[in-house]
């Protein structure tokens, strides 16, 4: 219990902090978008890059992201089968599917590092790669064909992922790797330095983007939401894990990285896109607090399933 308390509160205090920063008007309401727009960008590409080009690609990264992959795109398959059925506006729906598969990149990282260390980020990173496509994908279908109700142009989507900064990284990781290329140690350790600036100020930048003031507005179903997102897909995700016969610390890894809060990148998506903005503001938010009690409880899960 201690080491995922010593995990997961490092981290949210972290966010809290981003939070009373904002709040406090430091240091100023111009850093915050260019401080997240460096983060995605710049920073964690580096990471992500760094941490696969020199991961050792065990088989038992395959069935990980496999699960991860696999749980986020039943979810959100399911939401859009279950559409005739919910009683919601179409920008509405949008921002349900987003919040109910997109994780949070900056707090898994950092709580799966706190946890296992760099074995943990390295496999987090590499998992990212079934990961982060299945969420563009889906949250952009979801966008396109109910929000602005244009019809879906494929190139259109493949080309929103040929431009994600987070798949260009885990590609040139993937290639450095596969090739045998590699990286030199001073590029390695340039991005390291690099890289590890990502995590620190993207959770800053989480905390900084909550609206808790407003979490009175659809109480309800926001909370229903946080249990589908913090709750069902980590069981589902588990239950997938052990079907494709995963164990130990790749096992561990998937289970707690889909366990987090929605991601602040679905409420930019949500308003470039003709989304619900103002609903996926309020669920980035609730997530958040409640992935504070939830997470705890996958962390000390995951190790009794998974030994």
């Amino acid at each position: 219990m201690d080491a995922v308390l010593l995990a997961v509160v490092p981290t949210f205090a972290v966010i809290a902090l981003g939070w009373v920063l904002r709040r406090a008007g430091l240091p100023g309401d111009p850093f915050w978008p260019a401080a997240e727009r460096l983060t995605y960008m710049i920073l964690l590409p580096a990471l992500i890059v760094q941490n696969v080009a020199t991961v050792r690609l065990a088989g038992a990264a395959l069935p990980m992201a496999a699960a991860m992959g696999l749980a986020v795109a039943l979810v959100g398959v399911a939401l859009m089968l279950l559409r005739p059925a919910l009683p919601f506006s179409g920008p509405a729906f949008t921002s349900r599917v987003q919040g109910s598969i997109r994780p949070n990149l900056y707090v898994g990282l950092a709580v799966v590092g706190a946890q296992h260390g760099a074995p943990g980020v390295s496999l987090a990173a590499v998992a990212l790669a079934s990961v982060v496509p299945t969420v563009n994908l889906l949250s952009v279908y979801a966008l396109s064909r109910h929000a602005t109700e244009r019809p879906v142009a494929p190139l259109a989507m493949a080309g929103e992922l040929a431009r994600n900064p987070i798949l260009q990284g885990i590609a040139l990781g993937a290639m450095l790797n596969l090739s045998g290329i590699g990286l030199p140690l001073v590029l390695d350790r340039s991005l390291a330095i690099i890289g590890g600036a990502s995590l620190p100020l993207g959770v800053l930048c989480v905390g900084a983007s909550l609206q808790l003031s407003r979490l009175h507005q659809g109480g309800g179903a926001l909370v229903l939401a946080a249990l589908l997102k913090l709750a069902l897909v980590p069981a589902l995700c588990a239950g997938l894990l052990w079907a494709f016969g995963a164990g130990g610390l790749p096992a561990r890894v998937a289970t707690i990285f889909v366990a987090m809060p929605a991601a602040p990148s679905a409420y930019v998506l949500a308003r470039l896109m003709g989304g619900d903005a103002d609903l996926m503001a309020r669920m980035i938010s609730a997530h958040t607090l409640f992935a504070g009690a939830t997470l705890p409880l996958v962390m000390l899960a995951a190790p009794l399933l998974f030994p």
